[in-house]
């Protein structure tokens, strides 16, 4: 096929959309994770493998655990978690030991909280393989997110805060692309179907 392309055709483009990055009404929500396990994790030692990282708080209701969250976010880096019923407010002690967890990107993505989230917690601790996406769904709704835990005591949930818009501009400045579902633009570009022709092709 090397020379029957000319990289003109049509099929070689895609649609995008381009945005203010400071507009009236456009908001950046968190897309959190759901973690499907198939055994119970034990609690004990997870928690403390995740001491050695993090500084840990047990909230005891919902209301306080995502407005202390939410808080918390924006002085400092901290993820939450909730599991069997109970809630985590993780802080992370030192940012800078993801320089040794991530060396082949720039200071900008591994200064995310889905970074610490995706290389401390997924990665180093669990053990998961990040490029394997079968044991974490996205729920960006944290109602959601609490049932379907509840519903399976084997799974796990863990929050994030939304990620600022300087953070963003930070990444791709540097020239890296963001995580993936990282970002939750809101509201969402008006959606339907495209389709081109393949006479040509």
């Amino acid at each position: 096929m090397g020379n029957k392309f000319t990289g003109e055709e049509d099929f070689n483009y895609v649609m995008a959309y381009f945005t203010n990055t400071d507009p009236q009404g456009l908001t950046i929500l968190p897309i959190n994770r759901l973690l499907k396990k198939h055994e119970a994790l034990n609690i004990k030692d997870f928690l403390s493998g995740l001491s050695e990282y993090f500084n840990i708080e047990e909230i005891k209701d919902k209301v306080r655990f995502l407005f202390l969250l939410q808080k918390a976010g924006k002085a400092e880096h901290v993820i939450g978690m909730y599991y069997q019923k109970k809630f985590w407010l993780l802080r992370v002690k030192n940012i800078k030991i993801l320089d040794k967890m991530i060396t082949d990107k720039p200071p900008e993505y591994r200064s995310l909280d889905v970074s610490i989230l995706n290389y401390i917690v997924f990665k180093n601790i669990l053990k998961m393989n990040l490029e394997d996406k079968g044991e974490l769904e996205y729920i960006q709704d944290p109602d959601e997110l609490i049932d379907l835990v509840d519903k399976n005591p084997t799974y796990a949930g863990f929050f994030l805060n939304s990620v600022k818009m300087e953070q963003i501009m930070a990444v791709a400045l540097a020239g890296e692309k963001m995580p993936p579902k990282s970002t939750y633009f809101y509201p969402k570009v008006l959606s339907g179907l495209a389709i081109n022709k393949l006479e040509d092709v």
